[in-house]
């Protein structure tokens, strides 16, 4: 589902740079690329914990960390390069290749089915995570740093781009960035 969300994502960002609609509709692909996003990285880390032994799942979340970075680093390269060229090009690829990788996690990961842990109710295991107070100040400084990082992607690339650097110079600096980690 999330990467269903994102090929919607990206056909909306088509659909509304051909058709030059206000700004303020890119919204709705803006909130299923965030929700789309979400849904699979959260779908992804909990295949490898419910599905893999202990033992295999550290080599499977350095699998998945090495296939992040490599994303965070040729995504911006080759972003910035289709960008140069055209956004509906650019959107209309990523819809593409997003619909084309749909059949191969629905049909090329194997998924058993989904052992119940436990039977409490969802707003007991809810409560459970409120009382932990340690948990709760680990999500609170993660949302912070998320909003740190989400800041330097959104307000670094205006920055730049109203002091004169080109696409494809912003997508070099988001690719040299990534590349260090």
């Amino acid at each position: 589902l999330g990467l269903l969300s994102r090929f919607f994502a990206f056909l909306f960002f088509s659909i509304f740079i051909l058709f030059k609609v206000p700004v303020f509709l890119f919204l709705i692909g803006f909130i299923l690329n965030s929700l789309g996003f979400s849904f699979f990285s959260i779908g992804s880390d909990s295949y490898v914990g419910v599905y893999l032994p202990p033992k295999d799942r550290p080599h499977a979340f350095g699998i998945i960390r090495i296939g992040t970075n490599l994303g965070f680093a040729l995504g911006p390269a080759i972003g910035g390069f289709l960008a140069s060229l055209s956004y509906l090009l650019l959107f209309s690829l990523s819809a593409l290749f997003s619909f084309l990788v749909i059949p191969l996690i629905q049909f090329g990961v194997l998924c058993p089915k989904i052992p119940v842990l436990n039977k409490t109710s969802f707003l007991k295991e809810i409560r459970i995570v409120f009382e932990d107070k340690f948990f709760l100040i680990y999500l609170f400084s993660s949302y912070l740093i998320f909003i740190l990082a989400g800041q330097m992607i959104s307000t670094l690339s205006v920055f730049a781009k109203e002091k004169g650097l080109s696409n494809i110079y912003i997508c070099l600096l988001y690719t040299s960035d990534a590349a260090d980690e």
